[in-house]
């Protein structure tokens, strides 16, 4: 009621008939060396590699360009592995630069992983 507009950041697109169409959203994408990489497209196909591992995708901005980091807690595979797994099965613009593994992720009270630290930890 009366406030502000929140953008959401969806790409949609309305067609001949009015209807809207969800396109993905687009502070999910980045962009690596020229090519664009949905981080989360990337999060479906890293799921079935890491064997049920929790795990996040974090997006690291750095001066020479940016760069993925994978943050895996409690895995079940050393990160030599992970990474071949990822070679395998990934493009080679979207395979992550970094993988950190984690007895257990930094958590809010409510439970929620706090990216924001891992962020940090991935620029360290």
């Amino acid at each position: 009621q009366g406030g502000l507009p929140y953008a959401t950041s969806d790409r949609i697109a309305i067609d001949a008939a009015g209807r809207l169409a969800l396109h993905g959203r687009s502070d999910d994408v980045l962009n690596l060396n020229g090519k664009k990489v949905s981080l989360g497209s990337l999060r479906e196909a890293l799921a079935p590699l890491l064997g049920g591992a929790e795990f996040a995708v974090v997006p690291t901005h750095e001066d020479a360009g940016s760069y993925i980091s994978v943050h895996v807690e409690a895995p079940r595979m050393s990160p030599q592995e992970i990474q071949a797994a990822c070679a395998q099965a990934l493009p080679p613009h979207a395979i992550p630069r970094r993988i950190v593994l984690h007895r257990a992720f930094p958590r809010s009270s409510a439970g929620k992983v706090l990216v924001s630290r891992l962020q940090a930890q991935a620029a360290a």
